[in-house]
């Protein structure tokens, strides 16, 4: 009996069949969907929200270049060092969505994926679980961002208008009754 190798099981594999041959008489395989684009980055900001920190909501954005490569990931929560909210709220944890935004100690998850984009220039478009209030609309219309897609509508309408004004998309895109 041969010993099992490395060097053996590969020299196994090389002998084998190329990867390519196909049995007699085989049916060719139905290909699974391919998931859209959008989709999938919208699914990487809800796996990116799951890191958050903040007591009041949980928000993941992922950022990408003209060429759909990520370029940057964020989640909301406080700066780094400070305790987390959702150990010792913050004087804003219990506030009504889209309102007493200066009581809350969280980073944006926008402004927290801008911040930590090697070029903000590189930024093609934005994916984020909510969409974005007035502060971090402005921060992303510093950058070279065009679109923005988003799950759920945030409680500040001026956004849309600021960000449509400067021609730029929004995106409300639903993933259907999983989410």
């Amino acid at each position: 009996m041969m010993k099992r190798t490395a060097r053996n099981i590969l020299q196994g594999m090389y002998d084998s069949k190329p990867p390519n041959s196909k049995p007699p008489n085989s049916k060719p395989l139905d290909k699974p969907k391919r998931m859209d684009i959008h989709e999938y980055y919208l699914r990487m900001a809800l796996l990116a929200k799951e890191r958050s920190t903040c007591n009041r909501r949980s928000v993941g954005t992922v950022l990408t270049n003209n060429k759909n490569r990520v370029v940057s990931i964020g989640y909301n929560g406080v700066p780094s060092g400070r305790i987390h909210c959702i150990n010792s709220p913050c004087l804003g944890a219990n506030g009504e969505s889209g309102k007493d935004l200066d009581m809350c100690e969280a980073i944006h998850a926008e402004i927290s994926a801008i911040a930590a984009c090697a070029d903000i220039d590189d930024i093609h478009n934005a994916y984020s679980t909510v969409s974005p209030c007035i502060h971090c609309v402005k921060a992303l219309l510093a950058t070279s961002c065009q679109n923005i897609y988003f799950i759920e509508e945030y409680p500040h309408s001026y956004s849309i208008e600021m960000w449509l004004n400067n021609n730029r998309n929004w995106n409300h895109y639903s993933l259907g009754e999983e989410y």
